[in-house]
């Protein structure tokens, strides 16, 4: 038996990283562009985000973990509302879906990378900081959604600010 030799882009390959934000925002901007009218953006847009995330971006872990235990994706629930809760369960899926419903419902907003990597850092923070310093337009999305109050989370609007609720 020979020995395999492992590298760097063995274990993380920055390209596949860097292709799946690509892939999102293209999804992001063909929703906002093309599929999403007021009705959804008023209506069950959250639904909408969330079942999307849940198919593409947990689906396989989701349907992995479970199969090790014995289970099925199924087994999350019966009804949409048992998915759903299941799914919110989680803190920092539930910043990604509450942060993509708020940008979604805002007809005028143009999707960049820098969105999908504040959402990526946000879904980290929110759940895990008492403290989070934010850019001015993901401080007003987290406090318009209400994920700092959901989450008992400072959102200073300054790094002096900032600075005055560290316990000294």
């Amino acid at each position: 038996m020979s020995a395999m030799l492992l590298t760097a882009t063995d274990v993380f390959g920055p390209e596949k990283a860097q292709q799946t934000i690509r892939d999102n925002l293209e999804f992001d901007k063909d929703l906002a562009q093309h599929k999403l009218d007021d009705h959804w953006r008023h209506g069950r847009l959250r639904d909408v985000i969330l079942a999307r995330h849940l198919f593409y971006e947990l689906n396989e872990m989701l349907y992995r973990q479970m199969h090790d235990r014995g289970r099925q994706l199924q087994d999350l629930g019966q009804s949409m509302n048992e998915r759903r809760a299941f799914v919110l369960r989680m803190p920092s899926q539930r910043v990604v879906i509450e942060l993509r419903t708020s940008s979604h419902r805002d007809a005028g907003h143009q999707w960049t990378t820098n969105d999908l990597h504040d959402i990526a850092a946000m879904s980290l923070a929110l759940p895990y900081c008492d403290v989070t310093l934010a850019d001015a337009a993901t401080r007003s999305q987290a406090l318009r959604t209400g994920l700092h109050r959901l989450f008992e989370v400072a959102l200073p609007r300054t790094p002096d600010e900032a600075a005055d609720l560290v316990p000294t």
